[in-house]
């Protein structure tokens, strides 16, 4: 039987087993430039191909109640969300994105001004199609996942992961805001993204978020991954009974808790390498965020709140495109 105390000499010593295993297991590989620039260029080309079937799709099921009363829109809903999307993979500013889209008019025969790009992020129809692209893209995946946060910046001068590290991005100030806050929830198989959250409250929030649409895309996962902002037992309620989770227990847990989670301190303290070796399998969702900023930036240049979280919505549905296969 598992005791208190058998689980304080096993935390003493964990530190000296997390050192071992960094030491045995871990590896640091080079970065073929001249590959990634190939593997960008198919990978964009996939995307680009996938971009406009999958939005017509999106948008044929949602029942519009618009009467269409008064002058038509020059763009459609479906034309909107493929511009906000075009928009924020090249990080151009709305009025840049205005003016492209006045050079390519004669090829396009769109010519909008700068305003109707921005209204678009608060448009509800282009808010369901952007959801449901992303619904259509993650369908069908799931199994053994993994998740993180991170942070768009709202401004030039923060980078998310050292305030993460730092505690200071749990601090909130409603009238500077910092970050817009995304969770993302990853399926390890397929390298796709399987539930996306966004908040402007915190990672937390974000989080809830992203649970709520995992409800919906995954029926059932095997296990999954989280880091130390999640490591408590009240986690474990988030998923199946059947789903196996890979979190650390802090230091002042307690044995004195819900059997799932005595049963998880068991399976750590049975194979601590074994579990390690799983939980260190979640550092793919911060080489996917990485990725995901390389691709379509890091800031986002909204101020309105539902013009922010479309624009997070954006970057993360792009994600999946870019990581599928062609063939």
């Amino acid at each position: 039987m598992l005791t208190n105390e058998q689980f304080d000499r096993f935390h003493n010593e964990f530190d000296f087993l997390v050192r071992k295993y960094r030491e045995q297991y871990s590896r640091h590989t080079g970065r073929d430039r001249s590959a990634y620039e190939r593997s960008y260029e198919q990978r964009i080309r996939h995307a680009a191909a996938e971009l406009y079937s999958v939005v017509k799709s999106a948008s044929s099921i949602i029942f519009s109640t618009d009467d269409r009363m008064g002058r038509p829109p020059k763009v459609t809903p479906e034309q909107k969300v493929a511009i906000l999307l075009l928009k924020e993979i090249f990080s151009l500013s709305n009025r840049k994105m205005s003016g492209l889209l006045s050079l390519f008019g004669p090829l396009t025969d769109i010519d909008i001004c700068y305003k109707t790009v921005e209204r678009a992020y608060s448009s509800l129809p282009v808010r369901l199609i952007i959801h449901n692209m992303f619904i259509l893209l993650a369908s069908g995946t799931g199994g053994n996942l993994t998740g993180d946060g991170t942070g768009c910046s709202l401004s030039i001068t923060r980078h998310y992961r050292s305030m993460r590290v730092n505690g200071n991005c749990i601090k909130t100030n409603p009238d500077h805001r910092l970050f817009v806050y995304a969770f993302a929830i990853l399926d390890l198989g397929t390298n796709l993204y399987v539930a996306y959250g966004v908040s402007m409250k915190s990672e937390k929030d974000a989080y809830r978020d992203a649970l709520r649409m995992l409800d919906i895309t995954v029926t059932d996962a095997g296990s999954v991954r989280l880091d130390q902002y999640y490591c408590t037992q009240y986690t474990l309620d988030d998923f199946s009974e059947g789903t196996k989770a890979f979190i650390i227990p802090r230091s002042s847990t307690t044995i004195r808790e819900p059997p799932a989670w005595k049963k998880l301190i068991g399976r750590l303290m049975d194979a601590p390498m074994e579990f390690l070796s799983e939980y260190y399998r979640r550092e793919n969702s911060e080489s996917q965020f990485s990725a995901d900023k390389r691709t379509t930036g890091w800031r986002i240049q909204q101020r309105r709140e539902d013009r922010i979280r479309t624009a997070a919505m954006c970057k993360g549905t792009w994600h999946n495109p870019f990581n599928m296969t062609s063939g």
